[in-house]
């Protein structure tokens, strides 16, 4: 089954491309803002600075942490699931394209001999 999968991701390099540089670059988006989180949390354990420097820190990196966040929810994320959705589609097109070519190559005599439903059934356990 892994075989069949792979081959037909070669078919479709730029969306299987796309679907795992988008994936990775959304988890390591996703990574970020729990490093500035803590540095937050470094800034306010230290008693050296005064209080509005620290809030004007704390809200500066808020911020960041915010950009990265809608960053990665609005455009790298909608990108990744555009190519998923994309390369499951020609997929499944070049797929049920195989399976009709393979049933046109049978002689008449084997839909005579053989049940549609049965055909039918014998698809639907390939897909």
């Amino acid at each position: 089954m892994l075989k069949f999968i792979l081959v037909r991701y070669k078919s479709f390099p730029f969306w299987a491309i796309c679907g795992l540089l988008g994936r990775i670059v959304s988890i390591v988006l996703g990574l970020l803002p729990a490093m500035y989180y803590s540095d937050i949390i470094n800034i306010l354990s230290e008693n050296q600075l005064a209080s509005s420097s620290i809030a004007q820190h704390a809200i500066g990196m808020l911020i960041v942490i915010f950009a990265i966040k809608f960053f990665n929810n609005s455009i790298v994320f909608r990108i990744y699931d555009y190519a998923v959705v994309k390369l499951e589609m020609l997929m499944q097109q070049r797929l049920y394209d195989e399976l009709f070519a393979h049933l046109h190559k049978h002689s008449y005599q084997y839909f005579v001999d053989h049940f549609s439903g049965k055909l039918v059934s014998q698809i639907r356990k390939m897909i």
